[in-house]
């Protein structure tokens, strides 16, 4: 039976505790009020400007898919496209509702700040490509920092970029 005052993602939160996990704003939230997630989104569109593409816009839903998918690969410690249940990008889409034609991802481990990932990312020819694809219009960044396995303390984050093209 579920608790009718538990939401989806406090009941996500509370099943990966344990400590591994700092919480912070949900990602509609840390995107508005101009966190990491909210400055990478920045510098993307930033560089979708200067290559003259329409700028992303932000999508709860895409959010939504790139925080599940973001601190399942913490938990994990790894870095895959494909969920621990064998679902794809595609499915993890389709699970939050948003429609689409298009869709590409992103992911990273390590960096702490949007800079840092948005230019690592840059640097990749395959990651370079997903953002700047003329036909994608929407997107969602999921970040979670976890703790470093076996050093005390250390923190890394994990990063996932979801963007996709309404339908």
């Amino acid at each position: 039976m579920r608790d009718a005052g538990m939401t989806d993602r406090r009941r996500m939160l509370a099943a990966l505790a344990g400590g591994i996990f700092l919480l912070r704003l949900p990602g509609d939230a840390a995107h508005a009020e101009g966190g990491q997630e909210a400055e990478l989104v920045r510098l993307l569109n930033e560089l979708r400007r200067a290559r003259t593409l329409d700028p992303l816009a932000v999508d709860v839903a895409l959010i939504r898919a790139a925080e599940g998918h973001a601190a399942e690969l913490a938990r994990r410690d790894e870095l895959d496209h494909v969920s621990e249940d064998g679902s794809s990008l595609g499915a993890r889409i389709a699970r939050t509702g948003f429609r689409y034609r298009l869709a590409a991802e992103n992911l990273a481990s390590g960096p702490s700040s949007a800079r840092e990932v948005f230019d690592l990312w840059l640097r990749s020819d395959t990651h370079r490509h997903n953002m700047l694809r003329p036909r994608l219009t929407h997107c969602g960044v999921g970040r979670v920092q976890a703790r470093a396995p076996g050093i005390l303390g250390a923190k890394r984050s994990w990063w996932v970029l979801v963007l996709a093209e309404r339908l």
